[in-house]
């Protein structure tokens, strides 16, 4: 884990915490606690460093598929889509100063049963997307056989990760298999569980 999202103090247990799933993503200009739990999906957390103004999406696959319907009501799922959304809800807010944006990476694993290089594929989309768009990345924990549980809190920036082993990590593979397998057959998706 990257020193810069290391830290010593946990989030507050009695603090609520707004949860997010895959495909979707939270922007807030309140101390808000922003939380989700990743298996080979990445969340961006993006943040403007004057205001404090900032968020977190949680994206499974990098795009849209060519056979992909134009409507597809969930595309947040996609990297292509979350990044897009997450920084221009952000600098819209704020400003159009990308200068002043300050981004953390999380997720991304290999984890068993998620099929080879999925994560991988995750990691090299986020990293391109931020390239093109001239962002830098101020943090990034990324990769890995583990799951993860992330608590994020853009008025600090401060990120909280906490890998997943055992019984709670093969809960994150069987949460994004079944997701895969909606997305494959355009069902709606059912509320996810959220570890901790």
């Amino acid at each position: 884990m990257s020193a810069a999202l290391a830290h010593k103090r946990v989030p507050d247990p009695g603090q609520r915490v707004v949860r997010i799933v895959a495909g979707e993503c939270h922007v807030t200009d309140a101390a808000e606690l922003i939380g989700t739990t990743l298996g080979s999906c990445i969340s961006a957390c993006v943040r403007d460093r004057r205001t404090g103004v900032g968020g977190m999406n949680h994206f499974m696959l990098p795009q849209t598929s060519r056979d992909a319907h134009e409507a597809d009501l969930q595309e947040l799922r996609y990297g292509v889509h979350a990044m897009e959304y997450l920084v221009n809800e952000v600098l819209r807010r704020c400003g159009e100063r990308r200068s002043d944006l300050e981004v953390k990476l999380v997720g991304g694993g290999e984890l068993l049963g998620l099929g080879p290089g999925v994560g991988l594929r995750n990691r090299e989309f986020v990293h391109r997307f931020l390239e093109d768009a001239g962002i830098a990345v101020a943090a990034a924990d990324l990769g890995g056989p583990h799951g993860r549980v992330v608590r994020y809190l853009p008025s600090t920036g401060q990120l909280f990760v906490r890998a997943l082993s055992g019984g709670r990590a093969r809960s994150v593979v069987a949460l994004e298999q079944d997701y895969r397998e909606r997305i494959a057959a355009r069902r709606p998706r059912q509320d996810a569980v959220e570890l901790f």
